[in-house]
């Protein structure tokens, strides 16, 4: 909903960051989160008009709603079509305190394999151990998702817990398809913010289109109401990261906005996400520094005909070159790839950066099937980079992997 309600807006020239482009998502989101917090529900308790939320032209008749000089109002909920009467509890059932704070604990991983399939998984346990329930002798935990804000505290809510209903769960990640073909896959925990994070992320690959790590490094902002999401006329602060610009958090607060500045990276979500390039297949993953992330590419079987055997977290597989062009980084311990005829080795306890000689490893001469490769140190190590590239391997068919490395991208709750 958020998406279609800022089609409107040319955010691409208001610009990344300026006070005109956050302004129109910060009212985007607060005119789609009115209608979802009181329409999407479980199914088999109500009718949820997942079409009509998602239409252009109720898009269109709910854009009216943002004024882009002045912050509006929480709104209440629009009647988008297949709206039905919510469902209602049984008589005499108890509202439940309605300002509550949510808990955040959740991670998030996505996956894209050697065919092209995607997954995005955003597991979680709503409070740090769930429900404090145990299954078995598994030691997996079952979530406290009945929790407020995953339900609501309203009676006359259709998301008010009740027996056998399934709460509301925004842990939605996202794999957005072109052309009947994966080209993003993301997720991010961040409870009632996840939405909100992802929305964002969207924004930035393709109305501002950064680089994957650029989107997810790109200074954010969430929402937060009081007392909640579901109240019509909550009161909102726009909770912001100090790395925005100076002069949009002060345009911003002169049009009106609740603003709560956040030092440094603020840990508003923990995006981690896979691009993947329509043309050549190139996929470029990414982690979010906010927490504990990573980027990683695997190789899921040996190189095929070239026997080449890799070794020692410090080596990093950027492209080929008869199977492999080879950067070492200095992850501090001794590298050796044996294979295809030629032997890699460092001779020092790390590769420096240096352009000694001794700091140079020894390529011995290639075999008769493989040119000889020049390798040279990385800036930094690998097995800290929040970012990977991994592009589709050229050369001779003979010399080419056998399974095309498999990126993942993770982030812990």
């Amino acid at each position: 909903m958020q998406a279609n309600l800022v089609e409107g807006f040319d955010l691409k020239a208001f610009g990344a960051l300026s006070a005109r482009a956050l302004h129109a998502e910060i009212e985007a989101i607060k005119v789609a989160k009115s209608d979802i917090y009181r329409y999407v529900a479980d199914p088999k308790f109500t009718t949820v008009p997942t079409v009509g939320l998602l239409a252009k032209d109720y898009a269109a008749a709910r854009r009216a709603l943002i004024d882009m000089t002045k912050p509006g109002a929480y709104p209440a909920p629009g009647q988008p079509a297949g709206t039905t009467p919510t469902s209602q509890p049984h008589a005499g059932a108890k509202a439940f305190r309605d300002d509550y704070d949510a808990e955040q604990h959740t991670t998030s991983f996505s996956i894209v394999d050697s065919q092209g399939n995607a997954i995005a998984v955003t597991p979680t346990l709503g409070g740090l151990f769930g429900n404090n329930v145990v299954v078995g002798s598994t030691g997996l935990l079952l979530n406290n998702g009945i929790r407020l804000g995953s339900t609501s505290p309203y009676p006359s809510d259709v998301n008010y817990v009740g027996a056998g209903k399934v709460p509301i769960l925004n842990n939605s990640p996202v794999v957005v398809m072109k052309d009947g073909k994966p080209a993003f896959v993301f997720g991010s925990p961040g409870g009632e913010t996840i939405g909100q994070t992802e929305f964002q992320m969207l924004v930035n690959l393709i109305d501002f289109d950064l680089p994957v790590q650029q989107a997810i490094e790109a200074p954010r902002f969430v929402l937060t109401a009081k007392p909640n999401f579901y109240k019509p006329g909550a009161e909102i602060t726009v909770e912001i990261e100090n790395r925005v610009p100076a002069e949009t958090i002060a345009a911003l607060k002169a049009m009106g906005h609740t603003i709560r500045v956040l030092p440094g990276w603020g840990s508003l979500g923990h995006m981690q996400a896979i691009r993947i390039d329509p043309k050549t297949g190139t996929m470029m993953a990414g982690g979010d520094p906010r927490r504990t992330a990573y980027a990683m590419g695997v190789l899921k079987s040996r190189i095929a005909d070239c026997g080449l055997r890799i070794a020692d977290c410090g080596l990093r597989i950027a492209e080929t070159d008869c199977g492999l062009r080879r950067r070492i980084a200095d992850c501090g311990l001794p590298t050796r790839i044996a294979g295809c005829g030629s032997a890699i080795r460092n001779p020092q306890p790390a590769i420096r950066n240096s352009s000694t000689s001794s700091s140079r490893p020894r390529v011995a001469s290639a075999g008769p099937r493989c040119r000889r490769t020049t390798v040279r140190p990385s800036p930094s190590s690998p097995c800290t980079s929040p970012e990977s590239s991994i592009p589709s391997p050229p050369g001779p068919a003979s010399c080419r992997p056998s399974a095309r490395p498999v990126p993942m991208s993770g982030s812990p709750g």
